[in-house]
């Protein structure tokens, strides 16, 4: 055997090495090259092999001639060429390192480059951080497009973690200056701005952003952020009551999102065409656009918070028609929804928790697969049960043929009974329809914050009677009226806290009082059943977030025009 091994050995060691001094030439002819012609060849690549191979030769060249400027711009290559996330974030932890010893300039943008592998990976916290020390690293130079940058990026992370309002102060008062130094970063904060005005419920402050973002990317010519304009005044025109408009300019972004696989805001857009056709009565329609919500979500694992009622109310409809199957369906979906919401979202986590209780999901859960494990057995049980029921049912029938005299005085009953049986049924739709929009806006014009709001008020407010308005909240809001009252009350309270850093220092009983409470222990109750925390101690961990954020210093003298969104 070693006399056959010995010769092929000997034979093919020479082809084997000289294949290595090629390799190994080729490389010291990348080296060779200049910085700018690797790079240059490096953004020419049409294949990912070549590209690693222009990007390997930048950072040894960069090492050989201990450059940090190209050896960090050799990072940002490799980081840019991957996909997973702990690999991009390992280059960009090396780009970072390698710019240490460059200017503050330089250290900024590694920094902004490290937030935007963190922020695409939805890592929001760690990204703001990136961003914060960036800020603090660049001075407030209005005609440095990287402090523009710079501003947006902390803005476009405050807006994902639920602080509209200091997103807005962040980007609203250099808005002449983005316009001028910066116009595309302008077109992006004008967006964010708009999201932001959304969320904070100020409709025509949105309407107005969203008409001057869409005037100014007609005008640089920048198609592709007229779709986000018209998808965020959709949402807009949704709480605005105008369906008709906001459909459309849902249904007409559609296509572009789907060319950019852009999947969150296709979420974003059939969850507000699901609610709009719930709200015209059309609930197949919005049960199905419900369903392309949920979809979404399982095929990337991630939904914006506010999108879970879609779960919800898909729910609802599996249980209304008995089907169990598809019921313990979407309670696994939603739980499981649930369980991905990133820690990132404190406050919208906080919010979310009124639309469902986690812990009486799991339990139903369970009861749907004990019932889905006995169904089988129920089936047979079914089988005998209906035809004795058949059988019973021809011999009533035969008894009802031979007395129909008896049948007609049976039938025929007293007229006050007849309004007795109206009173207990369904509301007309007509009806419906009217009370539906007029809840609608009693809790947009905030009537629930009214000194100790309860049912008979609601009433009066609603124009309809106590039975009507009790109904219309258990089977449209799923809640029992001081349930639901209550949870619109703490919903505003921590919107308000989270929004507005001086509400942070008023006593408890002027929060109460704030939200139509007359009493702290009412605040203290509705606040722990509907958060899951007791309200002493949800302040406290507020106030230590609040210390523990800081700004970098803006130049507020220059003036502004409306607010937008991102970069």
């Amino acid at each position: 055997m070693l006399r056959v091994i010995l010769p092929l050995f000997c034979l093919l060691f020479p082809l084997f090495a000289f294949s290595q001094s090629q390799n190994h030439s080729a490389k010291d002819t990348l080296i060779n090259l200049s910085f700018a012609s690797l790079q240059e060849k490096l953004d020419d690549a049409t294949t990912q092999s070549t590209a690693f191979a222009y990007s390997n030769a930048i950072i040894r060249k960069a090492k050989k001639y201990n450059n940090a400027q190209y050896l960090a711009q050799g990072y940002k290559n490799k980081l840019h060429l991957q996909e997973a996330y702990p690999v991009r974030l390992q280059y960009a932890d090396s780009m970072v390192q390698a710019s240490n010893t460059l200017d503050k300039k330089a250290q900024a943008a590694a920094l902004l480059t490290k937030g935007a592998v963190h922020y695409s990976a939805r890592k929001h916290i760690p990204a703001l951080e990136c961003y914060l020390k960036a800020g603090d690293l660049i001075t407030n130079d209005i005609e440095d497009p990287l402090y523009f940058k710079t501003l947006y990026c902390i803005a476009q992370v405050k807006y994902y973690l639920g602080y509209y309002g200091p997103a807005i102060n962040l980007l609203h008062p250099q808005l002449t200056n983005f316009k001028k130094y910066e116009p595309r970063g302008y077109i992006n904060a004008l967006h964010l701005i708009s999201l932001c005005y959304n969320r904070l419920g100020q409709y025509e402050a949105c309407t107005a952003i969203n008409r001057q973002g869409i005037a100014e990317a007609s005008r640089q010519e920048e198609s592709e952020m007229l779709p986000y304009f018209l998808h965020s005044e959709g949402v807009n025109l949704y709480f605005k009551k105008n369906y008709t408009t906001a459909i459309r300019h849902l249904q007409s972004t559609l296509t572009f999102l789907e060319s950019r696989e852009d999947q969150y805001n296709i979420a974003v857009a059939y969850y507000y065409m699901g609610k709009i056709r719930e709200a015209l009565g059309q609930e197949d329609k919005a049960l199905d656009c419900f369903k392309k919500v949920v979809g979404v979500f399982n095929q990337t694992h991630y939904l914006r918070p506010d999108l879970l009622p879609a779960f919800s109310r898909l729910i609802s409809n599996s249980k209304s028609k008995g089907n169990i199957e598809e019921q313990l369906q979407y309670t696994n979906a939603l739980l499981y929804a649930d369980s991905t919401l990133h820690a990132d979202y404190k406050y919208l986590a906080c919010r979310l928790s009124k639309e469902f209780d986690s812990k009486k999901l799991r339990e139903e859960k369970e009861m749907l697969k004990k019932a889905l494990a006995h169904k089988g057995h129920e089936s047979s049980i079914w089988i005998i049960t209906f035809f004795i029921t058949l059988g019973m049912g021809l011999y009533i029938w035969w008894l009802i043929i031979q007395s129909k005299k008896t049948k007609f005085t049976a039938m025929k009953a007293p007229e006050n009974e007849t309004v007795k049986t109206n009173t207990s049924a369904s509301i007309k739709e007509e009806v419906l329809i009217v009370l539906l929009e007029r809840l609608r806006k009693f809790e947009a014009d905030k009537k629930y914050l009214g000194r100790d709001m309860n049912l008979a008020r609601m009433a009066k407010l609603l124009d309809t009677n106590t039975k009507y308005v009790s109904k219309l909240i258990h089977e449209h809001r799923g809640k029992k009226t001081p349930d639901y009252l209550n949870d619109l009350k703490i919903d505003y309270l921590v919107q308000l806290l989270a929004t507005d850093k001086k509400a942070r220092n008023y006593t408890h009983k002027a929060l109460a009082g704030e939200i139509g409470y007359s009493t702290t222990i009412s605040l203290h109750k509705a606040f722990l059943n509907r958060i899951g925390i007791p309200f002493t101690e949800y302040m406290e961990a507020l106030q230590q977030e609040a210390l523990s954020i800081t700004y970098p210093e803006i130049n507020t003298n220059s003036s502004g025009a409306h607010p937008s969104t991102p970069l």
